[in-house]
């Protein structure tokens, strides 16, 4: 997964970097959020998946001008906090692009030096019934290579 350059940032290929608002898209929630092209989904900087989905939320509403998920929303009862199963949290490592743009990463160790918490939703059209899940275990029906 790629990010654009950011105008900010020096070019410095390979290298890995925590990113600030001027890497990603926008922030909303207090969240830094980018979405990825060719429909790979977007990225949120929080492990927290509650924060991550209103910013989620915010950031498509704003970008595609439709409400976020409404198929599964219309659905009586149903909140954003139901969505959690379509998202997968853990740990990015961002490094730098040689057009100063990035590459992200899932990264197991969170110690890792540059490592920052992240979720992810991956964009799947048209959004599939969700596989059973075990509490604390999640499931995406596509994969879990967002």
């Amino acid at each position: 997964m790629t990010g654009t350059p950011s105008p900010r940032q020096p070019a410095v290929a390979g290298e890995p970097f925590v990113p600030t608002a001027d890497d990603m898209e926008a922030t909303y929630e207090g969240v830094l959020v980018a979405g990825f092209f060719e429909d790979e989904g977007a990225i949120a900087l929080t492990g927290d998946t509650n924060v991550a989905l209103k910013a989620f939320a915010a950031y498509y509403s704003h970008f595609v001008g439709e409400p976020f998920f409404p198929e599964v929303l219309a659905v009586p009862d149903t909140t954003l906090d139901d969505l959690a199963r379509y998202t997968e949290s853990g740990y990015a490592l961002f490094t730098r692009t040689e057009d100063g743009g990035w590459h992200v990463t899932r990264h197991d160790e969170p110690t890792a030096p540059h490592a920052v918490p992240a979720t992810w939703l991956p964009d799947h059209d048209p959004l599939p019934d969700p596989e059973p899940t075990s509490p604390g275990q999640l499931t995406l029906p596509w994969g879990a290579d967002a």
